[in-house]
């Protein structure tokens, strides 16, 4: 799958952690004329379920860093959804690192139907149980490319 979105709609992250991947997607948001939306609590995995595989507070991230980083990005600081802007109407590309059942399934919730046509939600957490679980409750059929697994809206 070619990773051509359409222009035009912010993109978005959620689960930032030191800003890795957060950085290239900056740079595809600056390409493209695009904002840049990075969501995370910056303080760590903030659930654990009983099937989940990481704790509470593992992977906490360094929001001065990625700040520092990636100045012209939008920064929603919490728990997700909790930090949902309501003035975020559409997005072209959605990467969900979250881990856990409780986070992964409020990013597909709310995004998907966010999500323009020819957009792309990718995942990293189909190793995690509850990432996985999440993935995979709607979106039964999704494959992975090289440790991603890439979800595409139809185009019109």
């Amino acid at each position: 799958m070619a990773l051509t979105t359409p222009g035009g709609h912010p993109i978005v992250e959620v689960g930032v952690f030191n800003g890795g991947s957060a950085w290239y997607l900056a740079e595809a948001a600056r390409i493209k004329g695009d904002e840049l939306h990075l969501f995370d609590t910056f303080s760590g995995i903030p659930f654990h379920d009983p099937n989940d595989s990481n704790v509470t507070g593992e992977f906490p991230g360094s929001y001065e860093s990625v700040l520092e980083a990636i100045p012209d990005a939008h920064f929603h600081v919490g728990i997700f959804p909790e930090t949902m802007p309501t003035d975020l109407k559409s997005v072209s590309f959605v990467h969900c690192d979250c881990d856990q059942y409780r986070s992964v399934r409020p990013v597909i919730d709310i995004f998907w139907p966010l999500l323009v046509p020819g957009g792309v939600m990718a995942f990293d957490d189909m190793f995690t149980a509850g990432g996985r679980r999440a993935i995979l409750e709607t979106f039964p059929d999704i494959g992975g490319e090289q440790g991603w697994w890439l979800v595409g809206k139809p185009s019109n």
